[in-house]
């Protein structure tokens, strides 16, 4: 049993005082081995998911790190100050928990199976216990392991079958061309690594960029395209002189030309600038948008949601909880995907961001998202001159304003290799060794 294995390695690694490698295998489990073994297993009969062999290591760091502080191996590194909104956010999550179970009192285990990808933001506690150095070091891993991702991602359509875990559509304009769409978690940070570290060779920083948007150009996905787009477009405006801006303008023209010439996705933008019409339309009828495409769907998707969490003051602030989707007998919601037994998935359609928390942590866990995004964007905007600084601001900055159509603020594991960049930021000052030729790349 693989999965099992890799944890038992990690927890001999923590023994072993091995703490940067041991928290590389956490975010292997906190992303389903990073699309290679995927969310779930099963062993001896009971089944898990990576989120479980995650909380589990996270209880066994905890409980290392008081060994290793006693024993004067680790000392803990300053904690940013962003730390306390997330120590809010925990706490709205407890009561969260308690109101769910006074008012709806789902079973333990529909709160622990909900909540579980949650738990494991609570690294974010033990990330300090890391020193600067090993940090980068894990961000660095995570760019490696990446890379070495796409290049699976990419021979999927070649071969002919799912190498990474994740989800895959027939195009949908009659040319059997297969796409898919299980894209690794991490694509930004490695694209605008290659794009931004100050010590990389341009041949470096070129073929890096290049193999990034080569093999995610397989995707078809718009949504994709567009956080890229508006990635280059936020950089290109805010970090760059008026001489490059209008380089940068130019080579952007041409590679767009180049991928405008593949019909299926020709015919993917076309399509999507009609749903944008369709939607600004809107005039309050969601039956006028069904059909319409996938952004559509997910517009009508949060507005049905919106509209009946607004019929009660409860539901508006705190959301639906945490009951399971299989515990759900009422089909509240018309809008969504089909399960196997072709009724409507009422709580967890899994690419819609806005939907998922706003049913799930209410309105003001929203407004929580929400100023945790902003606060993270506005801690690298303050860190722009730093490399570290412009990966997170133009990846956490995309990410959000594209977030209508982009899963990744719903899932926890977003958000941890951008904490681990602040802390990084955080506690050095030293800018010449952040800019030192990289071991991963040298």
């Amino acid at each position: 049993m693989i999965p099992l294995g890799l944890f038992f390695v990690s927890i001999a690694l923590l023994l072993q005082n091995k703490r940067k490698e041991a928290v590389l295998f956490f975010l292997f489990y906190a992303t389903g081995g990073m699309g290679f073994l995927g969310h779930g297993y099963s062993f001896a009969g009971v089944s898990f998911r990576s989120t479980d062999l995650a909380i589990g290591f996270i209880l066994c760091l905890t409980i290392q790190s008081l060994f290793w502080y006693k024993m004067g191996v680790a000392r803990r590194s300053a904690s940013p100050p962003i730390l306390g909104l997330w120590k809010l956010f925990v706490g709205y999550l407890v009561v969260l928990i308690f109101i769910d179970q006074l008012f709806d009192a789902p079973s333990l285990s529909d709160t622990y199976r909900m909540m579980r990808q949650w738990i494991i933001l609570s690294v974010l506690f033990l990330i300090p216990i890391l020193s600067p150095q090993e940090q980068r070091w894990c961000i660095e891993k995570v760019v490696l392991l990446t890379m070495i991702q796409l290049f699976f991602f990419f021979m999927q359509p070649v071969v002919g079958y799912e190498i990474s875990q994740g989800i895959t559509r027939i195009n949908e304009f009659g040319s059997g061309f297969l796409r898919y769409i299980n894209f690794p978690t991490y694509w930004p940070v490695a694209l605008w690594y290659f794009a931004f570290h100050p010590s990389l060779s341009p041949n470096k920083k070129i073929a890096g960029v290049t193999w990034v948007l080569v093999t995610l150009s397989i995707t078809l996905s718009r949504s994709l395209y567009g956080t890229i787009t508006l990635g280059v477009f936020l950089y290109g405006m805010l970090f760059l002189p008026t001489a490059q801006k209008i380089k940068l303008f130019l080579v952007f023209l041409i590679i767009a030309a180049g991928l405008l010439s593949f019909p299926p996705l020709r015919n993917r933008l076309a399509t999507g600038f009609d749903e944008i019409e369709y939607i600004m339309a809107y005039d309050g009828d969601i039956e006028a948008l069904r059909g319409r495409g996938n952004m559509t769907f997910r517009t009508i998707h949060f507005i049905e949601r919106f509209q009946y969490l607004s019929t009660s003051p409860r539901l508006f602030l705190f959301g639906l909880g945490f009951i399971h989707e299989q515990s759900m007998t009422d089909q509240i919601f018309t809008v969504g995907l089909l399960d196997e037994r072709n009724n409507v998935i009422q709580l967890d359609t899994g690419d819609i961001a806005w939907s998922l928390i706003l049913i799930r942590f209410g309105m003001l866990g929203v407004v929580f998202v929400i100023l945790l995004n902003i606060t993270m964007i506005r801690f690298f905007w303050k860190h722009r001159t730093r490399h570290f600084g412009k990966i997170g601001f133009v990846y956490c900055a995309s990410t959000f304003i594209t977030s209508l159509a982009y899963p990744e603020m719903a899932r926890a594991s977003y958000y941890i290799v951008p904490f681990i960049m602040i802390s990084y930021l955080h506690n050095t000052r030293n800018i010449d060794e952040e800019n030192s030729p990289s071991p991963l790349l040298s």
